[in-house]
């Protein structure tokens, strides 16, 4: 469950990142799209997750790499909302939800 929770947020989260992108310029726009992109990945893996039913045998690297991709396309998405919005909260009610779920699903164990 907590996986099909992660690739919705996480394809939102990429989405109005996306959004950002297209519609920004300058420094925003270059840091919109790493993060939507990492979003993005992270939103396959999830499902890919979901979907397996062969497990790695070394899942501990897997989700340092998903605790990594996430933290970093939270700090670049969440910056560039910030340039392009000039608001704090904005960035942490749209992007917040993904950023917990991707804690979350890495923490857990």
């Amino acid at each position: 469950m907590l996986d099909i929770l992660g690739f919705i947020f996480y394809a939102g989260a990429s989405l109005v990142i996306l959004f950002i992108a297209a519609f920004s310029g300058g420094i925003s726009r270059l840091l919109a799209l790493p993060a939507a992109l990492g979003y993005i990945l992270l939103a396959f893996w999830s499902i890919e997750q979901a979907s397996s039913d062969i497990r790695r045998q070394d899942k501990q690297k897997d989700e340092r790499l998903m605790l990594l991709l996430n933290v970093v396309s939270f700090g670049l998405g969440a910056t560039s909302f910030y340039i392009y919005m000039h608001s704090v909260v904005t960035p942490i009610l749209l992007l917040a939800p993904a950023f917990v779920i991707g804690l979350w699903r890495s923490w857990r164990g």
